[in-house]
């Protein structure tokens, strides 16, 4: 390892699932002795100011990416819009190779983030990119230009096991540069004592954060279960409501999130890839609930739904008795994965 490397880890803002995932990551690379910058938007930027404030930081060119039920229409129109914040954050990520003497950008997902004068890691599950079934025609010509994009990058890592346990389809790749680092979780189970009968801990962009946000509430204020629902929205002020037996909260760090979940019987949450992870991480019995029209979300219920170790329930149809119930059918996450030492190792290969 070169004294004092610099490397630039660059998360994308989606929800904050990329930079959580990301924490595990940062944690390793200052664990080797690295010197680590971080740059992004938004709520993602925020979170990691909060766990890391003595490192230095930058602001990226924001996607702004949101979105209503009809998922991929909706990006597909924010494509330009997207293309040009790709362009931008490369301009802006050549500023920062120049102003601070970075060696190494570790992208999350943000396509512009390498440079001529860096290494460049590209961090991401979703090798393949599954369209929904109307869109097969083009998914060839979409999943060439997506693989255009991943090979400006020296390598690729891919948050999974090669025997693609977590992700399926999505991390199947011909490419030969990539490297598997297992599931990237902050969180670590613990032998706690049950306060909670559900946690439901929610994320991802607006409107649809909102719309579960709203479903959830309402359900949970009425539902005979001692619960608490995490918003997900990064504040200075967390406005703790409570209703009955239930608590609401807008975010919580870290700590008083794994804290929180361990002491939860059962959790429910979108089934974004880092979701997953953590509750992998954590070893739960878990109910999920896709974001409404992205094909990836509902791919990956519907695997561990037939793997029988979580139920998937629609948004708009969702009953929280009626999944609780269900759940009794279901094994949750049970198994132990031993995946430290294939982040330790990639890490060292830089």
């Amino acid at each position: 390892m070169k004294v004092n490397t610099k490397i630039l880890v660059t998360p994308l803002n989606w929800g904050l699932g990329h930079a959580t995932r990301c924490i595990p990551l940062i944690n390793e690379l200052r664990r080797q002795s690295y010197d680590v910058h971080i740059a992004s938007d938004g709520g993602s930027l925020q979170l990691l100011k909060e766990e890391f404030p003595q490192l230095h930081f930058f602001e990226l060119p924001s996607y702004n990416i949101s979105y209503n039920s009809h998922f991929v229409w909706s990006m597909a129109k924010k494509i330009p819009a997207i293309v040009n914040a790709i362009e931008a954050e490369r301009e802006a990520i050549q500023n920062i190779v120049t102003q601070c003497g970075i060696d190494v950008v570790i992208s999350d997902n943000r396509y512009g983030c390498y440079s001529s004068k860096t290494k460049n890691i590209f961090l991401c599950h979703q090798q393949y990119l599954l369209l929904p079934w109307w869109m097969k025609p083009v998914s060839p010509f979409i999943n060439f230009l997506h693989r255009r994009y991943l090979n400006k990058f020296h390598e690729q890592w891919i948050p999974d096991f090669s025997n693609h346990y977590l992700s399926g389809i999505l991390s199947e790749t011909a490419l030969s540069n990539v490297r598997y680092i297992g599931a990237l979780s902050r969180f670590k189970a613990s032998d706690s004592e049950m306060y909670y009968d559900i946690a439901a801990v929610i994320s991802g962009p607006e409107p649809q954060r909102t719309f579960i946000e709203q479903i959830l509430w309402s359900q949970l204020q009425s539902a005979p279960y001692k619960s608490i629902l995490v918003c997900g929205k990064i504040s200075d002020d967390r406005v703790a409501v409570k209703s009955r037996n239930a608590e609401k909260v807008n975010f919580l760090n870290a700590h008083e999130l794994e804290l929180l979940l361990n002491k939860s019987d059962v959790v429910i949450c979108r089934s974004g890839y880092s979701s997953l992870m953590d509750m992998i991480s954590l070893r739960k019995r878990v109910i999920f609930i896709p974001t409404p029209g992205q094909t990836e979300q509902e791919y990956i219920a519907q695997r561990f739904q037939a793997m029988k170790i979580a139920p998937m329930f629609t948004q708009n149809d969702f009953n929280i008795e009626y999944a609780i119930d269900v759940l009794k059918d279901y094994k949750g996450f049970s198994k132990t994965h031993d995946f430290s030492t294939l982040l330790a190792e990639a890490v060292k290969s830089i």
